[in-house]
Parts: C-alpha cells; sequence; structure tokens
C-alpha cells in the first residue's frame, strides 16, 4: 500500500535526510546608503576646461590698452577675408574720426586742412 507521503518527492526527501541546520542565517541586508545627487561632470569639464584656455590666453598674449579691439575669426571664415574685412573697419573708423575732428572745428571755426583729409580717404 502506498501512502500520500509516499508520492511526493520532497516528502520522501525530507524524511530521508532528517533535519538540517542552515549554514548560516540569513542576514538582512545592511540599509543601503544614499546615492550622491548627480553631477553634470561633462559640462563641470568643459567650465574647467574654457577657465583654464581663457588663463592660458591672458597669460600668453599682451594685455589690450584702452582703444584695442579684441576679434575672433570663425573657422569657416578664411583668414584673408577676415583681414580684409578688418582693414575696412579700420578704413571706416578713421573715416568717423576725421568727420568727427572737421564737424568740430567747423564748430568752432577753425579752418579746416582740406589736404590732410584727402589723403587718408
Amino acid at each position: 500500500m502506498s501512502h500520500p507521503d509516499d508520492e511526493d518527492p520532497a516528502a520522501l526527501f525530507r524524511a530521508a535526510i532528517g533535519e538540517v541546520k542552515p549554514l548560516r542565517k540569513d542576514a538582512e541586508p545592511a540599509p543601503a546608503a544614499p546615492r550622491p545627487k548627480p553631477r553634470a561632470r561633462m559640462a563641470e569639464r568643459d567650465e574647467a576646461e574654457a577657465a583654464g584656455e581663457f588663463a592660458r590666453l591672458l597669460r600668453d598674449s599682451a594685455p589690450l590698452e584702452a582703444g584695442d579691439v579684441a576679434s575672433y575669426r570663425r573657422d569657416n571664415l578664411p583668414p584673408r577675408l577676415f583681414q580684409r574685412l578688418n582693414a575696412v573697419l579700420r578704413r571706416q573708423q578713421l573715416r568717423d574720426i576725421l568727420v568727427a575732428q572737421e564737424n568740430h572745428e567747423r564748430a568752432s571755426g577753425i579752418k579746416l586742412r582740406q589736404d590732410r583729409f584727402t589723403r587718408v580717404l
């Protein structure tokens, strides 16, 4: 005759082995430490590189004097065209200065020196 316990393989195994003692107790998992707030590491690195580049440029270049103009040429603008544009800008600034001087001289009654104005332009 067969017992209902005989049909359950797990019960047969437990009966054959007997009482078992666990090797170690199941430890409760340690409480998880709070995770640090996420940082924008790439942005921090970019900022540090930009600051370093700025400091290097200040150290390597001559300081700007009053009236100096700092300029920047994009990579897609050819250097020769950049030079030509700067030359045009300087000529225009010079014309503006001479016209302002001429207006001042006219307003103050000083005789104009025509040769000075035509030579520069």
